[in-house]
């Protein structure tokens, strides 16, 4: 064998034992990440907070995100991002939604004379865009399986659960409601439902589930609100030939915060 080739071997384990100490004397760099598992499942993601909340005292408030990468806030044109669970907190308000009647009670009902009843719904939300609340019935009004009392069609027949119209004549039967948005004092400004009902005189048909109807929003607004309120009113009027009887359904409000 010559010397050049015995020098080049050397030189080639010499390279190869320098590669050998240096792969474990500086070890490449790993990705950081967590992983948790139990016996019902497994995670594993680039980081986890370990805390966020408010916290309050005499002379601050602090919301924090703890463990996230890169929280704040960043502004650019057309958008605003937000990252890190602390804005949750930047209202101390929580999302809260009250009836104050749950019992609509008619009791009996005069042919050609509108009988309408009244409560109030009253909503609350957290930080974020606000709200929907979306109405809808389980049935007609219906004593049995064979009578029942149609749903509103309005003055023009040109109301239904989406649309309301004009309904102020007592030759027009069935059962409908309106909200209009109030006030503290009561009094009606149409906040929230303005876009669903102009005014007091406008009904519609509750979104009808038994009969695959959809439930439909009744009022909203795209900014956090305290204690906004609406006058909902259960409208019903019947016509000679309806069939005795007591005749029930059920009404379901159904309140979504908007983030």
């Amino acid at each position: 064998m010559s010397k050049t080739m015995k020098l080049i071997m050397k030189f080639r384990i010499f390279l190869f034992f320098f590669v050998l100490i240096s792969y474990f004397l500086f070890p490449a760099s790993t990705a950081q990440g967590q992983h948790f598992e139990s016996d019902s499942y497994i995670i594993d993601w680039g980081n986890f907070n370990m805390t966020s909340g408010s916290k309050t005292s005499d002379n601050y408030r602090l919301t924090d995100t703890v463990g996230q990468n890169a929280p704040g806030q960043y502004n650019s044109d057309g958008y605003i991002l937000k990252s890190g669970f602390q804005y949750i907190y930047e209202q101390s308000n929580q999302l809260s939604f009250q009836i104050d009647n749950l019992e609509i009670a008619f009791g009996t009902l005069i042919p050609g004379i509108g009988s309408t009843l009244f409560n109030t719904i009253t909503i609350t939300t957290p930080s974020g865009h606000g709200y929907e609340i979306y109405a809808h019935q389980n049935h007609p009004l219906q004593a049995n399986l064979s009578n029942f009392i149609p749903d509103t069609l309005c003055d023009n027949n040109d109301c239904d659960q989406s649309v309301s119209g004009i309904w102020t004549l007592n030759t027009t039967y069935g059962f409908g409601f309106n909200a209009v948005g109030i006030d503290s004092n009561s009094a009606p400004v149409g906040i929230g439902t303005s876009q669903y009902f102009p005014d007091s005189s406008y009904f519609r048909q509750f979104a009808d589930v038994s009969g695959s109807e959809t439930p439909q929003i009744i009022m909203s607004q795209n900014l956090p609100v305290s204690n906004q309120s609406a006058q909902v009113s259960y409208k019903v009027n019947i016509s000679s030939s309806q069939t005795g009887g007591n005749y029930q359904n059920a009404i379901i409000f159904t309140a979504v915060p908007k983030y």
